[in-house]
């Protein structure tokens, strides 16, 4: 819109120069019917020549036609002036408003780059914030597991606490034991050979149990695991051998006895070693339970100091 003012204008004041020059024009034709006006004498103070050229003047001014000259030529005049006055008042405002557009340019990207460095800002601020909070939560978490384990451990104590957990296991793997002894058959001293087994192998599964389990006393499938690791290994092993102990019958498939009899030795062996270790963690767990016996770390105050403190 301003573009358009501006070149309206500038045409208007072309148009003024082309008028400005005929006014000229008309000037001169003017100045040249005041050459046809009587020349002074050398002496300008002569008095009746000065009264003679007024006169003249003023007849050519009351002549119609010379009087509207005149007039068009100081009329065009005026116009003239209003017209580079405007003009000049024009480019005035254009230049301003340049400035302005200018300023408000620049002022509109310094205010984009402040705020985008802002917004940088902002997302390095909450970046940093996030990887302290990760870096809490993995010091936090670090100093937990450190807590769990990091007991002050009272060796003298934690020596007698598993050797009621091995004297608790081998009372009850010799109990799970002793009912399937006496029904076997076998001699006294094999009896009693195989309590004594029974006993020991129970009396380590204790000790182990107690080492395992530490203060995590609700995790169900740590305790199941160190039970059926030692039933399977004691288990196993006598079946093994009683599989390979008549490998001359016919049911021997490659040195192994097969038969009937045998395969319900071997089963029998196995339950009877799962049977002994579940006897033996259970005892260890009624003497937890009832307080005889204390979990890894808590004998000598250990645990209980910390939690004290």
């Amino acid at each position: 819109m301003a573009t358009t003012c501006a070149a309206s204008h500038v045409a208007a004041a072309r148009r003024a120069s082309a008028a400005r020059a005929r006014a000229v024009h008309i000037f001169s034709s003017t100045r040249g019917h005041r050459s046809l006006l009587p020349r002074p004498h050398a002496k300008p103070e002569s008095k009746p020549q000065d009264d003679s050229i007024s006169a003249s003047v003023e007849r050519l001014m009351q002549d119609p036609e010379n009087a509207a000259q005149l007039a068009r030529v100081t009329e065009a005049a005026q116009r003239v002036a209003e017209l580079q006055a405007e003009s000049e008042r024009l480019a005035a405002e254009m230049a301003a408003a340049a400035a302005d557009q200018a300023a408000s340019a620049e002022a509109a990207e310094r205010r984009g780059a402040e705020a985008a460095a802002k917004l940088i800002a902002e997302a390095e601020v909450a970046a940093k914030a996030k990887l302290l909070q990760a870096a809490q939560l993995q010091a936090e978490s670090a100093d937990a597991a450190r807590q769990k384990w990091a007991f002050d451990i009272n060796e003298d104590a934690e020596r007698l606490e598993s050797a009621k957990a091995a004297a608790a296991a081998a009372i009850g793997g010799a109990a799970a034991s002793l009912p399937l002894a006496l029904t076997d058959g076998a001699p006294v001293g094999a009896a009693l050979l195989a309590l004594a087994t029974a006993g020991v192998a129970s009396a380590l599964l204790g000790v182990t149990y107690r080492y395992a389990v530490r203060q995590d006393t609700s995790n169900l499938q740590l305790k199941a695991g160190v039970v059926a690791a030692f039933g399977l290994v004691r288990g196993l092993g006598q079946a093994s051998g009683i599989l390979t102990a008549g490998p001359g019958t016919a049911d021997a498939v490659a040195g192994l006895d097969l038969s009937v009899a045998s395969l319900g030795s071997a089963g029998l062996a196995l339950g009877q070693c799962m049977l002994a270790a579940a006897f033996a963690a259970t005892a260890v767990e009624a003497g937890f339970l009832q307080g005889l016996i204390k979990p890894f770390g808590a004998a000598g105050g250990g645990a209980d100091g910390d939690s004290g403190s």
